[in-house]
């Protein structure tokens, strides 16, 4: 359809004359899954390259820009894919050329009379609207991108823990533990510093940052047997076995388990 808005257009307009091709110096941007290519146009006269050259370059950049912006457009607190992070992180190095030629075109062909139903006019107004948007993306993305990896990093830490806990207890627990015999198969500090310790018939041990441990009580009514020696088997259990979550620009710290603690 537009390809026939392109030939009715030329008619009527009576562009006899033959249009040139654009600048052979180009450049091309892949990113957010879109590829798009893009020059400088400053010193250069767009009135005498085909309209039809202009719409295909604005087109694509458009589309680029827009699914770039739709995939990074969370906040720190909202929930960001590796691959939405990935795409922030590449666009700091690669998007501010493309939007310098962008930004050139568009102002370029503003002072060309091409007919209206080419769709030059429109998309060069879209692109000055997306570029704007793209620059401030820009703008934030080295504040937002360590905060969001930091996030990546404790997220996936907490779902390694899901598995080593299972793991850990698969390994290390009889499989009919005795009640009341305080035996650690896992322990952990999260990102608050709460720290927790798990025992093979399922009582669990907890401290707060700073604070002591203590038997954790789900039903008021009920204590567990023998708090006194889970308290003490949580404090006798080696500190280099507890699983640390991420800090700020550090890896999660991983305990590994030689052999079985005493007490």
């Amino acid at each position: 359809m537009r390809s026939l808005m392109w030939v009715v257009a030329l008619a009527v307009a009576g562009c006899a004359h033959k249009k040139s091709a654009p600048p052979s110096s180009s450049s091309a941007i892949d990113l957010a899954g879109r590829h798009a290519n893009y020059r400088d146009w400053r010193g250069q006269d767009a009135c005498k390259t085909d309209p039809l050259a202009h719409w295909t370059d604005l087109e694509a950049m458009n589309a680029l820009l827009t699914e770039y912006l739709a995939q990074t457009k969370l906040s720190a607190d909202e929930p960001w894919t590796p691959e939405q992070i990935a795409t922030l992180e590449a666009s700091v190095g690669s998007l501010g050329p493309a939007l310098d030629g962008l930004d050139s075109q568009a102002s370029a062909v503003t002072k060309c009379k091409f007919p209206k139903t080419s769709g030059v006019d429109d998309d060069a107004k879209t692109a000055d609207e997306l570029s704007q948007a793209a620059r401030k993306r820009l703008t934030d993305a080295p504040a937002l991108l360590p905060k969001l990896k930091e996030k990546a990093e404790l997220n996936k830490w907490k779902a390694d823990q899901v598995e080593a806990q299972k793991t850990g207890k698969e390994s290390w627990c009889p499989e009919k533990p005795k009640p009341g015999v305080p035996d650690v198969y896992y322990a952990s500090s999260d990102e608050t510093g709460k720290t927790e310790w798990l025992f093979c018939d399922d009582t669990k041990v907890f401290a707060l940052e700073g604070g002591k441990p203590e038997v954790q009580v789900d039903d008021p009514k009920k204590k567990k047997p023998n708090a006194k020696g889970y308290v003490e088997a949580a404090l006798k259990y080696p500190a280099s076995e507890v699983q640390h979550a991420p800090k700020p620009g550090q890896k999660a710290a991983e305990g590994e388990k030689t052999e079985k603690p005493q007490g």
